[in-house]
């Protein structure tokens, strides 16, 4: 006979691990059939046992053994996103139904996995995305020459806060600008997180007459980037990808399918 002192849930648990003896199961199985609820609630964990012990399982094995990247782009890993929302909007329309714990475990790890990812990959992208070879290169013949190269050394330093310095001395003894410095400027700011500031040097490079003045729009993206504002970001992107002729278009494509 099934056990009374049990409740219906480790009844549940029970059964879907095949804990149960023949007797118990075929009396829990008619159970089943008389009550809808119940048959229900069995359909759903059998659907949620099936798909997440397998997926956490192969997700295992995949974050050991593939390249990140590519394996969360793949249609596996949206679909188990996708069985995620739905199971999280069964759940909140169906409170009085619960997950029996191996069920729970599996979702917990699949989720930890996910979102342990998603956030190292957010992280990243910016790491991914920024390169030095797109800076601007300032070759300059005037008095300002070696002004120009330190800026640039200290940066190639990461001596952020040096390179700032100088770059504010450069704009504030500088009546003749080289537009491409704002470039430098910019990212002083951004290594060091003023990200106000760093927007304000990549809009001036945006509004410059300078050939490479689009080169102010990935730069501001990049901001938004490192920031992590994607609103903003996107809306960046979208600018930039209007024109084939704007600096990194195909980069900026790429990047928004990443955000998508």
């Amino acid at each position: 006979m099934l056990d009374s002192n049990k409740n219906r849930y480790e009844l549940i648990e029970q059964y879907l691990e095949g804990n149960m003896s023949a007797e118990n199961t075929i009396a829990f199985e008619k159970l089943i059939v008389e009550d809808k609820d119940l048959a229900k609630e069995i359909e759903l964990h059998q659907q949620l046992s099936a798909h997440y012990n397998d997926n956490y399982i192969s997700l295992k094995r995949d974050l050991n053994n593939t390249d990140l990247v590519s394996y969360f782009r793949s249609d596996e890993a949206k679909n188990i996103n996708k069985t995620i929302e739905k199971v999280g909007a069964i759940h909140t329309s169906k409170k009085k139904f619960k997950f029996p714990m191996t069920v729970a475990a599996s979702i917990i790890g699949v989720m930890i996995c996910v979102v342990g990812y998603l956030q190292l990959n957010k992280n990243g992208l910016y790491e991914g995305y920024y390169t030095e070879n797109d800076l601007p290169s300032l070759i300059s013949r005037n008095t300002t020459k070696d002004l120009q190269s330190d800026i640039i050394v200290a940066y190639q330093k990461k001596q952020y806060t040096v390179a700032n310095n100088l770059y504010r001395s450069y704009i504030n003894s500088t009546p003749i600008l080289n537009e491409d410095i704002f470039i430098y400027g910019g990212m002083t700011y951004l290594e060091l997180n003023e990200f106000d500031k760093a927007l304000i040097e990549f809009h001036k490079m945006t509004n410059s007459s300078s050939m490479a003045s689009s080169k102010g729009l990935w730069f501001t993206a990049l901001v938004y980037l490192k920031k992590e504002d994607y609103p903003l970001l996107k809306e960046t992107l979208n600018i930039i990808v209007q024109k084939k002729s704007n600096f990194n278009y195909k980069k900026a494509g790429t990047l928004l399918q990443e955000l998508d």
